[in-house]
Order: structure tokens, then C-alpha cells, then sequence
């Protein structure tokens, strides 16, 4: 297995990969530390929400905090799928916020 290019800058002294939970982005399908990606969550209004402290409630899918990322999971269907809840309109306004400078 190879190291992805979200792990290069991250290697700990040892040579092995840092230790914590590891998440893969909806996006572009990387492996990556938690605290490395976004954390989308269905919001009280339907709506999808960065969680930027990654303490709301609910279902979360992880996405790396580039666009075209958030595009990719957009196309492929992903939040809908990882969050269980239709999210559509609500992942093109994500990414419409994303383009603006989340």
C-alpha cells in the first residue's frame, strides 16, 4: 500500500504513518488523519453544515477542504449516501459556499 500525497508531511520519526482515527475523503476517495479533513453534517434545517469543531450530532462524511473535492462528492452522490438523507440542493449550495471561501 502506498502513502498518499495527505500523509507525505506526516511522518512520524519512525517511518511509520501518525497514529488516530483515519478517515477518506467523499471526494477523491484519499485515506487522510481526521483532523486533516472537513466534517459535513446534515444541519437542523436540511441543510449541509462544516463542522469545524467536529462535535454536532449526527451522521458525518469527510471531505478534503479543496472544491473540486466537494464537486467529486457532489457528482458521485457521496454525501447522500454516507449522511442517509437526500442532499442534493443542499451539497451544490455547500459547494457554492466552498467557491465564495468557506
Amino acid at each position: 500500500m502506498t502513502t498518499s500525497a495527505l500523509h507525505d508531511d506526516e511522518q512520524h520519526p519512525s517511518g511509520h504513518a501518525p497514529r488516530g482515527p483515519g478517515r477518506q475523503c467523499a471526494g477523491c476517495r484519499q485515506r487522510a488523519p481526521a483532523n486533516r479533513l472537513l466534517r459535513v453534517v446534515v444541519g437542523p434545517r436540511s441543510e449541509l453544515v462544516v463542522d469545524l469543531y467536529r462535535r454536532l450530532p449526527g451522521r458525518g462524511a469527510h471531505v478534503c477542504a479543496s472544491p473540486r473535492c466537494l464537486q467529486q462528492a457532489v457528482e458521485r452522490g457521496t454525501f447522500s449516501r454516507s449522511l442517509r438523507e437526500p442532499t442534493r440542493g443542499a451539497a451544490e449550495a455547500l459547494c457554492a459556499s466552498a467557491a465564495e471561501g468557506l
